[in-house]
């Protein structure tokens, strides 16, 4: 198991939007908010290696104003942030219909607020310091889901159950 070290983490990640568009090679659009420089470089960079594309911000609002310029296919989010905490963000996303599924980072472990975030609508939880397998599983299995869902909205096929054949 991998843990995030600060000291295995370089300050110079390129942190600016990669657009590239859809291609086989992305396996999904991220945005992750956290306010911690050192732990967004480093969830940027293992996720860009693992094939996704990923977008970073600082701050709650900087998080929001990605959010209306563009659609993501997972939202990582820190509960506390400068400007728009995370249960704040999530509110908002619930307020303005975006649809993003969200997964909670945090340090903190208050059961009252990770319930909150449950509540307006989080997929998952890690707690900080992040085991690296975990995170990669929550955040690909997410996308996988989100991604079976749209194929299966727009082939019209999400009510069909499929069997195995009994000899």
């Amino acid at each position: 198991m991998q843990n995030y070290s600060e000291n295995s983490v370089s300050d110079d990640v390129d942190m600016t939007p990669h657009v590239t568009g859809e291609t086989s090679e992305c396996l999904g659009r991220l945005l992750i908010g956290d306010d911690e420089q050192r732990l967004l470089n480093s969830l940027c960079s293992i996720l860009r290696d693992k094939g996704f594309e990923v977008d970073g911000a600082q701050d709650g609002d900087a998080v929001c104003q990605r959010l209306r310029e563009n659609a993501y296919d997972l939202v990582l989010l820190d509960i506390r942030m400068p400007g728009k905490s995370g249960l704040e963000i999530m509110a908002w996303l619930k307020e303005m219909g975006v649809d993003a599924p969200v997964i909670i980072i945090s340090g903190r472990s208050d059961y009252r607020i990770v319930r909150q975030a449950f509540k307006l609508g989080a997929c998952d939880y890690l707690r900080k310091p992040y085991d690296v397998d975990e995170l990669i599983r929550a955040v690909g299995g997410t996308v996988l889901e989100r991604r079976q869902a749209r194929s299966q909205a727009a082939t019209g096929w999400s009510n069909v159950s499929v069997s195995p054949r009994l000899p």
